[in-house]
């Protein structure tokens, strides 16, 4: 990849700085800041305000940045063995099985997952769109695994799967609909708020990735994979990584009880990366899949 040529360099530079800093912020709101498993701030300050400025301020640099440089970008769907982009597609897709059965064995709350889902959600529909979440949850772990082993073989560019390109899209966007349907205020639980900006960067990414590897809208995909990649990597790392350090710490009683750390998060994050650093080209350099200049 030519960071140069594909004037990247500042994103990553925001990224390096936001990322750490916003997980530091979020590590020291489980240790003082939040109530007792609501997931609420007991109190509002400087370290909440500037918490949510470095994550508004870096989101918008990373799409303002990338919509300026817009014409630029292009993804490279030739065929080729692409070890990086393999080994995060296996990471990712371990990843997510283990979500699916974490979320379903629920160790790391009071109560099983669905019982807890039940009472905190329609008594309809809970039920019916956590056994969805699990299914599609399963198929994309499927998918990140047979993804990355046609990367790792060279044999294939991964278009064969369009199919299957689709379910990390429509997992994540029914694990959004079971967060709107909670009783919960989304607004004032921050937990639960950043998981639903992230599962919406998410969505985004993955839906602009399954139409560049299938060939569909290849030109006008590739912005958003680079800047919904860098807003969901951030997300991902600032979900994930301070409710380990909560857990690990023994203030897992301080997370929303919905809200566990979730290592699919965090191996997403790395999978987005992975596809901004090994999969995006110059646009006057892409390369068809019979390995030739496309024209």
């Amino acid at each position: 990849m030519n960071i140069k040529s594909l004037k990247l360099l500042p994103s990553i530079l925001v990224l390096a700085v936001s990322a750490p800093v916003a997980v530091l912020l979020r590590c020291t709101h489980y240790f003082g800041l939040l109530e007792v498993h609501t997931g609420f701030f007991a109190e509002t300050g400087f370290k909440v305000i500037l918490f949510y400025a470095v994550l508004l301020a870096a989101a918008l640099f990373f799409y303002i940045s990338v919509f300026v440089n817009r014409k630029i970008y292009a993804f490279d769907s030739a065929v080729a063995k692409r070890p990086v982009s393999a080994i995060a597609s296996i990471i990712c897709g371990i990843g997510c099985f283990i979500s699916v059965y974490g979320e379903y064995t629920a160790k790391d709350v009071d109560s099983s997952a669905y019982t807890v889902s039940s009472a905190l959600t329609s008594s309809s529909v809970g039920p019916v769109l956590t056994y969805v979440i699990c299914v599609l949850g399963l198929i994309s772990a499927v998918w990140f695994l047979v993804l990355g082993i046609t990367l790792l073989t060279g044999r294939s560019n991964g278009s064969a799967y369009r199919l299957l390109a689709l379910a990390p899209v429509l997992w994540c966007i029914v694990r959004l609909v079971l967060r709107f349907t909670r009783t919960v205020s989304y607004l004032k639980v921050s937990d639960l708020f950043l998981e639903m900006m992230a599962l919406a960067a998410y969505c985004i990414f993955f839906m602009a990735y399954a139409r560049c590897s299938s060939g569909i809208n290849a030109e006008t995909s590739p912005k958003q994979i680079v800047s919904f990649g860098f807003i969901g990597a951030l997300l991902g790392f600032v979900c994930f990584i301070p409710r380990a350090v909560a857990a690990l710490s023994g203030r897992a009683d301080f997370i929303f009880i919905l809200s566990r750390a979730d290592l699919s998060d965090f191996t997403i994050a790395l999978f987005m990366l992975a596809s901004i650093f090994t999969r995006m080209i110059p646009a006057g350099s892409v390369i068809a899949q019979d390995g030739t200049p496309a024209k």
